[in-house]
């Protein structure tokens, strides 16, 4: 998993990943999903060279296209999201299910991928969101 920030990391922030990495990410932990073993920080020009380079681009993160960007996509596969939110309360309430393009997905030219909200009706605590935004590669060739 990556996360790409621009600017200082502050202790709270530093705070804020390390807790999701005691505590996991999204669904399915309670069955050892979503956790990960140690954090690292690094330079992100180590992924200027793949940016922009090549015919085509693959998905390393689930991806929510836009209606425009829809035109750009080569091969996919759709995964279904859904789950619960745990929000300090006794009442479980089901988020909205979405297809998502799953991770590897292949696309003829860069797809930003969008935010989307899930808060499902009668919950009022907070708003849930999925990001469907694309953290792309690209391949095949210089352009």
């Amino acid at each position: 998993m990556y996360f790409l920030f621009d600017g200082s990391l502050t202790k709270e922030l530093k705070a804020s990943i390390s807790l999701l990495a005691d505590e996991g990410i999204g669904g399915m932990r309670s069955m050892g999903m979503g956790y990960f073993t140690h954090i690292e920080e690094s330079d992100e020009k180590q992924f200027d060279n793949f940016r922009d380079n090549g015919r085509y681009y693959v998905s390393l993160s689930a991806c929510y296209p836009g209606q425009e960007e829809t035109a750009g996509i080569m091969n996919y596969e759709l995964h279904k999201k859904n789950g619960y939110i745990f929000s300090g309360g006794r009442q479980l309430f089901r988020k909205r299910s979405i297809r998502v393009l799953k991770e590897g997905s292949i696309f003829n030219m860069p797809v930003s991928g969008q935010i989307i909200e899930l808060t499902p009706q009668g919950f009022d605590k907070h708003r849930i969101y999925f990001c469907g935004k694309s953290f792309l590669i690209g391949f095949g060739g210089g352009r």
